[in-house]
């Protein structure tokens, strides 16, 4: 499970964010709150994830979403050069480059995992 990557998206006040973790991890609420000084913040719900990706859950891609979000990267996904992430289809994934990942959001990269 860590060679794989899910792109989470969060809504963080009147904000959405991608969250990229391995896949192994879960997101700390907890740290996303107190990084982005933000009190309400929740795993945006299916109709958001489908408006503000392009994708529907579970299917998002960690690149070529329909509308640029902001992003953060739990800092452990740096342990890998290669990952596995949804490749805009449930039954579908992409083999890329994490360098490639970062520059296409130019992410924030922190400690985010549970």
């Amino acid at each position: 499970l860590d060679g794989i990557v899910k792109s989470l998206l969060f809504k963080v006040g009147n904000y959405f964010y991608l969250v990229i973790v391995q896949g192994s991890n879960k997101v700390s609420t907890k740290k996303l709150r107190k990084l982005l000084k933000e009190e309400n913040v929740r795993l945006a719900n299916p109709e958001e994830v489908l408006a503000v990706t392009g994708f529907a859950v579970g299917a998002v891609p960690p690149i070529g979403l329909e509308n640029k979000i902001k992003c953060i990267i739990d800092k452990n996904v740096l342990t890998k050069e290669k990952v596995w992430a949804g490749g805009g289809a449930i039954d579908r994934l992409v083999h890329l480059k994490v360098e490639d990942i970062i520059k296409y959001h130019n992410p924030m990269i922190e400690d985010v995992k549970e």
